[in-house]
């Protein structure tokens, strides 16, 4: 069975030629994309987010911070720091391993996913470094 695609318009269609100046729908903003449900944040995803916890307070040393990590989160990145939530999120389908198997807290282990961890450490710097405060009022 052959599978068919539609593609998504990037136009208001034109006016056919002959009936005057074609007029364009008005225009919002893009949707801001909602984060990701934390729901699917169980098992074993909840076990290496609390191992990646742990090992951002070294890496920050704070203590505040909460390593959130699962297929989908990161807000449409691989990564991101929340300051108000004091949170990382890591999109962990750049995990590439299972994450039953990883323990962030050997060294040697890191070496099986370095892109997870290279956007950890990328975030927790901005942890480190990060002291601005979003205006009232920003979206």
């Amino acid at each position: 069975m052959a599978t068919h695609v539609i593609p998504t318009p990037t136009a208001p269609p034109a006016a056919p030629s002959g009936t005057g100046p074609a007029t364009t729908a008005p225009t919002t903003p893009a949707p801001v994309p909602a984060p990701a449900p934390v729901s699917g944040l169980g098992g074993a995803w909840l076990r290496l987010s609390a191992a990646f916890t742990d090992a951002v307070t070294d890496l920050t040393d704070r203590e505040d911070l909460t390593v959130q990590c699962a297929p989908g989160l990161g807000r449409g990145a691989p990564g991101c720091f929340v300051p108000s939530l004091a949170t990382i999120e890591l999109d962990g389908t750049h995990l590439r391993q299972d994450p039953a198997t990883c323990d962030p807290s050997w060294p040697a282990d890191r070496d099986r996913y370095p892109a997870l961890w290279g956007v950890l450490t990328h975030e927790a710097a901005h942890a480190t470094h990060t002291r601005w405060a979003v205006p009232d009022g920003a979206s």
